[in-house]
């Protein structure tokens, strides 16, 4: 599976996750050049800063929809117009943090993004547990 991975800072963070921002700029440099033309990714991780995987608060998923070259005026590039890749942000995913499968709407409501499946796993090892401290046989 191919990642495209961006660090942001917070308050890029925060205007993407509310859904304000939905394109991430990258300037038009020959790193980023390298990086994304003739390229394809099977999603983009938006993080806030440099998370552990385990602050799943702190990083965002999407599906990759590729970018267009645009020229745009940005506080955070300075005054002048600039060239740069505007990396689409369209439909964001979310996975299991068991097992990586990509959830439904209802798994992210109502087990807090684990899927079915692992829902069902820790469920029944729990309650395994609980007969076992108790002497009860299942």
């Amino acid at each position: 599976m191919k990642i495209l991975t961006l660090n942001l800072k917070r308050e890029y963070f925060e205007q993407i996750k509310s859904g304000i921002k939905t394109e991430e700029y990258r300037l038009c440099t020959p790193y980023w050049s390298k990086r994304l033309e003739g390229k394809t990714f099977d999603k983009i991780l938006i993080k806030l800063g440099y998370p552990k995987n385990s602050e799943i608060e702190k990083i965002l998923e999407f599906k990759y929809s590729g970018y267009e070259i645009k020229t745009i005026k940005h506080k955070h590039f300075g005054n002048d117009p600039v060239k740069v890749y505007a990396i689409k942000l369209e439909s964001s995913i979310k996975t299991c943090v068991d097992c990586g499968r990509v959830l439904t709407k209802e798994e992210i409501e109502y087990y807090h993004n684990i899927c079915d499946s692992c829902e069902s796993e820790i469920h029944n090892q729990l309650m395994s547990e609980l007969y076992n401290k108790f002497g009860y046989n299942e």
